[in-house]
């Protein structure tokens, strides 16, 4: 590991966030901002305060604040994740700074217009950032991820012993045209996130999926998956029967790989099936929609959640958690099946890096 400064205690913590305060009041000098300033006075606690300040300022004063909001984060994420033996490796970062500025990142990207929606967002935020930058990213990166690869290639070793066995497999695609595949589907590549452009702009479509092209230009992502905390997974019925069609009507399916499978990928440009370019940390790949079949008997859609009864007990890093597998349907009529996969994985480290970010304490 990198040399850090040592782990903060919780009084220095607390020394840092009271100073950031300060600080930050310091920097606005506008009627219009005095009067921000006097509605973000009345949040009930220092941590929320500060959030407020950074979110709701202008572009310009943000630049400030952030300096100040962010300072010793890297020694926050060392002191908060220090006693579950978790590490920045499991969310897929070189270093500690890294992952700071990862998450400098996200939080200074979020919109916030007025105070009252802010404080409206309040447990909303919270929740969405436990959920979905740092409990989806440790799924993707972490322990969990050899599972994932695991299934993902029995599903497609499914469908190639098919074709194999029969000299041909009957799937269907979006449009509901049977096609006969005749060659097997090759190399798999992660996608770690789907988007689809539509008519009302950029939505997101899936956390996670493998996929594999075959010699003929078809694809297949094998196991569709979702990452949720356990409130959004109730609603992920309705989600999954929806897939096939959201696909569909879309313009465009935008697929965002780890950068490491630019060279994988690109052996697919000039093919017409696939255009690739590199941004930031992804390689981003646009790939024909008309060319994804799914096996007719099964979509292997997943949804992964942490368990239940408090999030079970935190691994250690070179192994992978407790998993449980159990099937759902999204209907009660039928429907398709899908597969609820339960990680058990404590909530506290999140809970704590959480704190850690916005100056609180473990």
């Amino acid at each position: 590991m990198p040399k850090t400064k040592s782990p903060l205690t919780k009084i220095k913590v607390t020394q840092i966030a009271t100073a950031s305060l300060e600080a930050m009041e310091k920097e606005i000098d506008s009627a219009k901002e005095l009067r921000r300033l006097e509605e973000v006075s009345r949040l009930e606690s220092e941590r929320t305060r500060q959030l407020g300040h950074l979110l709701l300022a202008s572009e310009a004063e943000k630049l400030k604040l952030t300096a100040i909001f962010f300072e010793n984060l890297k020694e926050r994420l060392v002191t908060a994740l220090e006693s579950v033996r978790l590490r920045y490796k499991d969310f897929d970062f070189k270093s500690w700074k890294d992952f700071a500025a990862f998450v400098q990142g996200k939080v200074t990207s979020i919109k916030v217009t007025n105070i009252k929606k802010f404080e409206r967002g309040l447990q909303g935020r919270k929740w969405w950032f436990i959920g979905s930058i740092l409990f989806e990213r440790y799924i993707k990166y972490g322990p969990v991820r050899r599972f994932l690869d695991e299934t993902a290639q029995d599903a497609r070793n499914t469908i190639n012993d098919s074709i194999r066995s029969n000299k041909s497999y009957t799937m269907i695609d979006a449009w509901n045209k049977l096609i006969s595949v005749t060659k097997e589907f090759g190399e798999l590549s992660a996608g770690v996130e789907f988007l689809l452009e539509t008519v009302d702009g950029e939505k997101q479509f899936l956390d996670f999926g493998h996929i594999a092209f075959n010699r003929d230009g078809y694809w297949i992502i094998p196991t569709p998956t979702e990452i949720k905390l356990p409130s959004a997974a109730k609603k992920v019925a309705i989600q999954f029967s929806e897939f096939i069609d959201r696909l569909r009507e879309a313009k465009k399916l935008i697929v965002k790989f780890q950068a490491a499978d630019f060279g994988k990928l690109e052996k697919y440009v000039g093919s017409g099936i696939i255009t690739l370019e590199k941004a930031d940390e992804f390689a981003v790949a646009e790939i024909d929609r008309s060319k994804l079949v799914f096996d007719q008997n099964a979509l292997n859609q997943m949804v992964v959640k942490p368990t239940k009864e408090a999030w079970g007990s935190v691994k250690k890093p070179a192994k992978s958690p407790n998993i449980d597998i159990d099937l759902g349907t999204t209907s009660q009529e039928g429907g398709f099946n899908y597969w609820k996969i339960e990680v058990d994985i404590n909530r506290d480290p999140f809970q704590s890096l959480y704190q850690a970010i916005f100056l609180g304490t473990k």
